[in-house]
């Protein structure tokens, strides 16, 4: 899948340090390691050949401040295509990218309304998620 370069990473104290990990990996791609332990962090943009691995009792959290997931980026919503707030995780005309490992998403959705109307959604099964690739 890529070049076999691992890098293991300690987004203790950065939002962004998986996003940086994965800027800085050579064209040929690479692994990012996500190591036991929970870290907060911004939203994800894989590029070609690029693996996200959690290791096993890792979890990542995804910040619940909307300015993170700024500026937009193209993307679907209800079906028409547009520029909105990052996803969590976004691959845009990516190839060989892949999810591993035995970690888990920790995901805050926020749905309009009175009150703290948040949804949580834990992902745990990568060999269950499936995605539509939009080309």
């Amino acid at each position: 899948m890529n070049n076999g370069e691992k890098t293991y990473i300690d987004c203790k104290d950065d939002l962004f340090a998986i996003q940086k990990a994965i800027d800085n990996l050579p064209a040929e791609g690479g692994t990012i390691v996500i190591p036991k332990g929970e870290w907060l962090t911004g939203p994800i943009h894989l590029k070609n050949n690029v693996e996200l691995h959690l290791e096993k009792d890792s979890v990542l959290k995804f910040s619940q401040n909307f300015s993170d997931y700024t500026p937009a980026v193209f993307t679907r919503w209800e079906g028409v295509e547009c520029y909105n707030y990052s996803p969590f995780i976004y691959a845009l005309n990516c190839e060989n990218i892949s999810i591993t490992g035995k970690g888990v998403f920790f995901f805050f959705f926020f749905f309009g309304g009175i009150g703290n109307n948040f949804r949580v959604m834990l992902l745990t099964d990568f060999a269950k998620l499936k995605a539509k690739i939009y080309r």
